[in-house]
């Protein structure tokens, strides 16, 4: 019986950090200039998704939730790293190129 418990909360873990993932990755995407800002509004959608569970009694306000949610911001926002420093270096060479000619 314990094991299936452990089961359910590393899946439920698993699940918040898959799931906001992608909401680190289009934060940092919108605000490509920004470097904390989509990691502070992810988390606090995160919070705020807490908060409405709690005020509504629809799903339990949980902090591991909070946490898993963060991490899965934080890594969609590692993950589109690479991605923003290509866009910089696509930025730099048409200002190079535009200088040239």
């Amino acid at each position: 019986m314990q094991y299936a418990k452990s089961d359910f909360w590393e899946f439920q873990i698993q699940a918040n950090i898959l799931l906001f993932i992608p909401v680190g990755f289009l934060l940092s995407m919108v605000m490509n200039r920004a470097k904390f800002l989509p990691i502070i509004i992810g988390t606090l959608f995160s919070v705020a998704i807490e908060i409405i569970q709690l005020l509504t009694h629809r799903g339990t306000f949980e902090i591991d939730d909070m946490i898993s949610n963060f991490f899965g911001v934080l890594i969609g926002c590692i993950i589109f790293l690479p991605i923003r420093m290509l866009m910089q270096m696509d930025e730099e060479n048409k200002k190079l190129q535009s200088n040239i000619h």
